[in-house]
């Protein structure tokens, strides 16, 4: 499920926001970075990885909400 509001957690960096889907799925952490390495390629946040919601615009925000939800490869996405 995505929000409209990205609801990202400030005190995580765009990549520990992505992979706190991976925590609570408990996913194979290299597995699971592989795929956020994918993701973030894939959406244009290379480069984004160490910055903290606050320091990205909206739509980034959005974008890194947008891997988390996809992060475990969902069979349906809500947004």
């Amino acid at each position: 499920y995505v929000f409209q509001r990205a609801a990202l957690l400030e005190w995580r960096s765009a990549l520990r926001n992505i992979l706190l889907q991976a925590e609570i799925r408990r996913l194979e952490p290299t597995v699971a970075r592989a795929r956020a390495d994918e993701l973030i390629r894939m959406t244009g946040l290379t480069g984004f990885e160490d910055a903290h919601p606050h320091e990205l615009s909206g739509g980034m925000q959005q974008r890194v909400a947008l891997c988390r939800a996809l992060l475990h490869e969902p069979p349906v996405l809500l947004m």
